[in-house]
């Protein structure tokens, strides 16, 4: 089984603008252990660091000593993107597919006098090795390599199997309708078809049947013209799957990338009527049908977490009243605490004199002792 990994866009992250780096390559090959061999998709991929090409490149020479790796450039393959696609043991091109080699580039910002010139020993020791890597690989001279290299050379695809960067051309197959139209449908009609009209007719027929309906009467084969299909997600993520059959609809197997990045997770696809794809390092393992009839396993736990959810809130809510209930316990046992500390005492240490007007009158006793002093005189 082939497995595939693709390349498509910036290699390495440069500002703000995030690329390809060798671990998403490296998740790409983990996520297909059953594969025998592997195609390396470069698509339109300008280049970008080097040193994240030359450790993309690394991982793959050395995958291939192991399972054979055959790379394949179509759109744009350049700059160090062409390093890469050297790491093939067969190295496929694509007709109308913009080669271009060129010699390593510096951003010298911020560099004085002394710093720009060690960077430039660095860069022309970079150059050689670069000039040297391209020479040994491909057969061809240094003194061949370097001047196409120094004028930034786009290779069409022959003069990259010619020099020996690729080792083979490939045209995409084109679907052709097409009529005669030197007849009205009056002189058709009228006029007896000869042997070879009918030949060419049924040719025609044929040949269109292969084209819309190999994926079902046909095995598939490498010749298969193929699409880049992107779809958005409910949200306007864009879904890209870089390989499919033209016209077919994404299916459980098939890869894909979101920003040039494995795609993972659950995406809901408004174009596919809703159905929400599952994917797992780059790889579609799941299409869930939004009308689905639910299962009676998935409507009993549906009803399990509805109770536990409406326990839970229950549960928050008599938490709350009891968290309420302590704190205006804390409050009264503060208030009673800050009376019992009071130097207040209720005790009264000066009782109010009574008034002595207020004294009751006793007539018996002065009566009383007014005879006795009447009897004493």
């Amino acid at each position: 089984m082939a497995g595939k990994i693709f390349i498509n866009g910036l290699i390495g992250s440069i500002d703000d603008e995030r690329g390809i780096e060798l671990i998403d390559v490296v998740q790409q090959v983990r996520s297909q252990p059953e594969a025998t061999e592997f195609e390396v998709h470069l698509t339109e991929t300008p280049g970008g660091v080097v040193e994240v090409g030359d450790d993309i490149y690394n991982y793959l020479v050395s995958l291939n000593a192991e399972t054979p790796v055959t790379t394949i450039a179509k759109g744009l393959c350049a700059s160090i993107s062409t390093k890469i696609f050297m790491a093939g043991s067969k190295r496929v091109i694509y007709e109308g597919c913009e080669f271009m080699i060129h010699l390593p580039m510096l951003s010298a910002q911020y560099l004085n006098s002394n710093e720009l010139e060690e960077a430039t020993d660095e860069m022309k020791k970079l150059d050689q090795e670069m000039v040297k890597f391209y020479s040994d690989s491909t057969g061809t001279s240094k003194e061949a390599i370097y001047p196409l290299m120094r004028n930034e050379t786009y290779l069409t695809p022959e003069q990259a199997v010619n020099l020996g960067f690729a080792t083979e051309v490939k045209t995409p197959l084109k679907a052709v309708a097409y009529l005669n139209n030197s007849k009205t449908k009056k002189e058709m009609s009228e006029t007896k078809l000869s042997t070879e009209d009918k030949n060419w007719i049924t040719t025609q027929i044929e040949a269109l049947s292969k084209k819309f309906f190999s994926s079902k009467t046909t095995k598939e084969t490498s010749e298969t013209k193929k699409v880049n299909l992107v779809l958005q997600d409910e949200n306007g993520v864009e879904v890209n799957f870089t390989e499919l059959e033209d016209g077919a609809t994404p299916s459980v197997g098939d890869v894909a990338t979101v920003d040039g990045a494995p795609a993972e997770g659950s995406y809901i696809m408004p174009q596919l009527g809703n159905v929400t794809a599952v994917f797992a390092e780059g790889v579609l393992t799941e299409l869930i049908d939004p009308e689905e009839e639910e299962s009676e396993e998935m409507k009993a736990l549906r009803e399990e977490n509805e109770r536990l959810e409406s326990e839970v809130t229950r549960l928050s809510t008599a938490f709350d009243d009891q968290e309420e209930s302590m704190k205006e316990l804390q409050k009264n046992f503060l208030n009673f605490k800050k009376q019992t500390n009071s130097k207040f005492n209720l005790e009264v240490e000066n009782p109010k004199p009574e008034d002595p007007k207020d004294e009751p009158v006793n007539y018996a006793k002065n009566a009383l002792n007014k005879l006795i002093e009447k009897r004493n005189k």
